[in-house]
Parts: structure tokens; C-alpha cells; sequence
């Protein structure tokens, strides 16, 4: 292992003057935030990648299957591609989870030990805090299935600054598609929403006319509108009655859906105008809404009960659609992905059952519980989507 190239690395902060800068003239209230989250990001980001070297074994660790033992210090020995070197790998896991998931306490160190068979002198040992995700990339080199280590960390050097990947795919695609300064725009919606930085976000609530409103429940006697607000009925079902009457809406003309604070306050108002004219969409006041908390997947949210609550209904997950794209492709939900999704969880459902005890005991499948789509099947009503 390169032990010289991890202590003079582990100091290196990649970061862009540019990028920071089109943060500071945009919105230059979240600089702050933006600096302190940022921290919290990286670090992120190094807990899943080393959960992932661990539980994957991508070390070539002297003794497989690795044995990981909670509330205690956790050591691990590798073969090194010197014969004469012994590391080992140690940090302290807190807890254990299913599929050996787990949480750990920083730091993780590497002692490195170079046997001197040759002459009389004593064994060299060097401890290295590993601390960066560029310095986990590294320890991958003891692994011959990685052969292309360097260039891999070539190529995060040349494009992780995000106004040179910009303006890579700008030549690279001759502007045919992709659009740099949209590019910005989406980097925004990341950075504003982003689970990294542990903030609460507004679920917001819009009603669908029921002459467009489609939905796909595992309980085929239920609904959206009645399953929200079972589960919220002072923070979601009295707001809305109210602003109903007030503003003579027939409450039973709608399907009553969470939304995505963008959605509501960028995509809806821009793009659905007419349906908001001809109230056949209802975008109820900022007023109505539920704190939830972001999750990895950035178009994921987990609404929050209040401290008071006292039914017994568990909280969900819920997935909607974003006109982002991130990867390679836009973060809409189709409409015939709502129906498959509720007849999916139908099916593990009843294998569970099928299967009795001790399989439903260790294996429990997250059900997808329902969904709401718009019955147009053109693109941009896809925005509607949520499961």
C-alpha cells in the first residue's frame, strides 16, 4: 500500500471556485449552510463507501467470511501485495443491522508493519488515519481486481470540479442536449434538498380531480385521500375540509396527494396552468403541509408524526416524481409503474405467507403501499407521480 501518497492526500480538499462562486452570486443566503453541510456530505459519503468495502469484502482479507462483532474494536488483517508487509485494519462498530450493515466510530486507521527478516533492526510500523473517500479509493489497490486505481482517481481529479464537467459534456456532446446552465439549475434542487444536509423539508398537498386522478392501493377498499388523513387527520384533513368550504371546492371531487415542495412551487404553477384554472389540479396554501425528513435517493421523503400523535399507523416512505435529471435518465414515475409496484407487494405478500415461520420471520418485505398517477399519459403529466 502507498502509505505516502494516503498522508499527503488526506489533507487534499478537492473543491471549485467556480462552482462555489455560482452558489454565492445564486444564493448567496445558503453559502453558509452550504460550507458547513458540505462537511457533512463528505463524511457521508466516506460511511457508506467503507460499509460497502467492508460488507462486500473488496479487501483481500486474510480470514473470509468476516466476523463482525458490535461494541467493540474490530480488526481485520489483509494480504499485502509485499510479502513482507502485514495490515491491518481497525475501527470500532457501534451496531449491527441486517445484511451485515452496520454503524461505526470514526477514525479507521491502517497499521502498516514491513518485516526487516534481512538485518537486526526492529520492525517498522506506520499508522494512517483514513479519513477521506480518495484515501478508501487506495486501499482498493491491495485488491488485484483493481487494476486501474490511478486512472480511476485521474478521472475524479478532471471532473470532479462540476464547472469542468460541464463544460466536458458541453463540447463533448457539441451542445446537441445537454444544457450547462440547466445543469446549474438541477445542481441547486441537489444541494437545496439533499439528505446530506440534515434538514427538515415541507411536504406540500395538491388535489387531483378524481376525472383525471388515478390510484393503485394494496388495500383495494382504501384510497389516498382517506389513508392521509387517517394518518394526519389535524394536520392534513382539517386544514384541507376547511380550505375546501372556504373556497367551495367539493372535497369529494379530489384525490388529496402529498407533493414535493419543487413540484409545487416550480413545476406545477409553470407548466399546469390551465388544469389550475380549470380546477381539475388544486395546489392548497403553503400553510398545509407536513415536516419530513430527505433521504439518500434525493426524490424519497419520510413525513414526521407529531409528538402527539396516538394512532398506530406507521409512517411511510414516499417516493415521488422530480424533473431532474441526475444520472441517466429523468426522475419521473411512468403511470403504468404505480399499478406494478401495489401488485408486486401483493405477490411478496402472499409468499410470505405461503412461506410461514422462520422465512417471514427473517426476511420482511417493505410493501409499496399505493400509488397516484395522472390518467394523460404525456410526458409531463408523469410529474404527478408518487408512490
Amino acid at each position: 500500500m502507498n502509505f505516502d501518497f494516503l498522508l499527503t492526500f488526506k489533507n487534499l480538499i478537492i473543491t471549485s471556485t467556480s462552482d462555489f462562486n455560482f452558489i454565492k452570486s445564486n444564493h448567496n443566503i445558503k453559502t453558509t449552510n452550504f460550507l458547513n453541510y458540505f462537511v457533512c456530505s463528505e463524511q457521508s459519503s466516506f460511511d457508506k463507501l467503507f460499509v460497502s468495502i467492508i460488507r462486500e469484502q473488496l479487501l483481500p482479507f486474510t480470514s473470509i467470511p468476516l466476523i463482525l462483532q458490535p461494541n467493540s474494536i474490530n480488526i481485520f488483517q489483509n494480504k499485502s501485495s509485499s510479502c513482507d508487509n502485514v495490515h491491518e485494519l481497525s475501527f470500532k462498530i457501534n451496531k449491527l443491522y441486517g445484511f451485515q450493515f452496520f454503524s461505526f466510530e470514526h477514525p479507521v486507521k491502517i497499521r502498516s508493519i514491513t518485516n526487516n527478516n534481512n538485518n537486526n533492526d526492529d520492525d517498522d510500523e506506520t499508522v494512517v488515519v483514513v479519513d477521506s473517500c480518495l484515501d478508501l479509493i487506495e486501499l482498493l489497490r491491495e485488491n488485484a481486481s483493481y487494476s486501474d486505481i490511478d486512472k480511476f482517481k485521474e478521472e475524479i481529479n478532471s471532473l470532479n470540479y462540476l464547472s469542468e464537467y460541464a463544460d466536458f459534456k458541453s463540447k463533448q456532446d457539441n451542445e446537441s442536449y445537454f444544457d450547462k446552465f440547466l445543469f446549474y439549475d438541477q445542481l441547486h434542487v441537489l444541494v437545496q434538498y439533499s439528505y446530506e444536509l440534515k434538514k427538515q423539508l415541507p411536504i406540500r398537498f395538491i388535489g387531483l380531480h378524481k376525472s383525471v386522478g388515478r390510484y393503485s392501493m394494496i388495500d383495494m377498499n382504501d384510497n389516498p385521500t382517506d389513508y392521509f388523513f387517517r394518518l394526519f387527520p389535524s394536520f392534513v384533513k382539517e386544514s384541507i375540509q376547511s380550505y375546501c368550504t372556504d373556497n367551495q371546492l367539493n372535497i369529494e371531487d379530489y384525490l388529496i396527494c402529498p407533493m414535493y415542495p419543487f413540484q409545487d412551487t416550480n413545476t406545477l404553477p409553470s407548466q399546469f396552468q390551465e388544469e389550475l384554472d380549470n380546477l381539475t389540479l388544486v395546489i392548497f396554501p403553503e400553510s398545509i403541509q407536513l415536516p419530513s425528513y430527505p433521504t439518500a435517493p434525493v426524490r424519497n421523503l419520510i413525513p414526521l408524526l407529531p409528538g402527539n400523535h396516538s394512532n398506530n399507523y406507521t409512517v411511510p416512505h414516499i417516493k415521488f416524481s422530480i424533473p431532474i435529471q441526475l444520472t441517466n435518465f429523468v426522475r419521473l414515475l411512468p403511470n403504468d409503474y404505480i399499478p406494478i409496484c401495489t401488485s408486486i407487494s401483493k405477490v411478496l405478500t402472499k409468499i410470505s405467507s405461503l412461506e410461514g415461520s422462520p422465512f417471514n420471520e427473517r426476511v420482511i418485505f417493505l410493501q409499496e403501499l399505493g400509488g397516484i398517477y395522472h390518467s394523460n399519459e404525456e410526458l409531463r403529466y408523469q410529474n404527478f407521480g408518487t408512490i
